[in-house]
């Protein structure tokens, strides 16, 4: 810890009896450890703990930013298909460009929405924080 966060030290709820880790904040991990996550360390990670390939794959394109949807496939001959949602086209009849807001926030198809529901609920029983603005780069980050 620096000099400067001896208040911190003091008084912050996570050091005292019965601390609770939704106290801390990863700037203080950081500065305790030394330790920054990477993308390469989060990777390993996955693969340490079994992540399936195609999962880890798709988080590796997350965390580079190079997600492989939409306008991505629309050139490349026999794949412009995949330039929609193909949940959307197949359950609603609709030809959505995918895309990464698409794909974790907006399509109704994918089960998203109650991904999101249940995570928020979590949140709401583990912290008094108000729930976040959900957006990708948050996802990513």
């Amino acid at each position: 810890m620096r000099v400067d966060d001896e208040d911190w030290i003091e008084y912050h709820a996570a050091l005292e009896d019965g601390a609770r880790l939704q106290a801390l904040e990863a700037k203080h991990i950081y500065d305790a450890t030394g330790l920054r996550p990477t993308n390469e360390k989060i990777l390993k990670g996955f693969k340490t703990l079994g992540v399936p390939p195609r999962l880890r794959d798709h988080m590796r394109w997350v965390l580079t930013g190079r997600i492989k949807c939409g306008a991505y496939w629309i050139n490349i001959p026999r794949y412009a298909d995949r330039a929609h949602c193909s949940l959307c086209k197949q359950r609603s009849n609709l030809d959505i460009m995918e895309s990464e807001q698409h794909m974790w926030l907006e399509c109704e198809n994918n089960g998203q929405a109650l991904a999101w529901k249940t995570t928020r609920s979590i949140w709401r029983k583990t912290t008094s924080r108000t729930w976040p603005n959900i957006s990708t780069g948050l996802i990513q980050a």
